[in-house]
């Protein structure tokens, strides 16, 4: 598959995930939400993530952007140093704190984490994640 093609379908996969993401947070608080409502939410939200780093890994592979060895911590110091996510108007350290979440939930047992983790999502990440979905919306 052609480098374009491949990081627009990572972006189409993405982008659903991500609206399915903000529709099911707008408006509702998280208190609002039943326990497998949330487990639903932390899973849309990692899956959001892992295909917002592997969207910009193809996109900066197919600009010419050595990023070494593949992993979304790289990614991401590529596309900051690259000047992409300043393109984007996206912070970095909301990025890489968004990796640290995405990488506690898989150890997450506390209900009280996995709210201020959802709570952060919804105010602080989802926020980050739409200014990327926007950059590559039409790319």
């Amino acid at each position: 598959m052609p480098e374009q093609q491949k990081y627009q379908k990572k972006y189409e996969n993405f982008s659903k995930i991500l609206t399915r993401l903000n529709g099911h947070l707008e408006g509702r608080s998280i208190s609002q939400f039943s326990d497998l409502e949330l487990s639903g939410l932390l899973k849309q939200f990692t899956l959001s993530f892992d295909l917002m780093w592997k969207t910009l890994k193809d996109y900066l592979e197919f600009n010419g952007v050595d990023i070494g060895i593949i992993s979304p911590t790289n990614v991401l110091r590529s596309a900051a140093s690259s000047g992409l996510l300043e393109e984007m108007d996206v912070e970095g350290e909301d990025l890489i704190e968004m990796l640290r979440a995405r990488n506690q939930l898989t150890h997450v047992y506390d209900f009280e984490t996995a709210l201020d983790l959802l709570e952060r999502i919804k105010v602080v990440y989802v926020p980050e994640l739409l200014k990327v979905e926007s950059f590559f919306n039409g790319k």
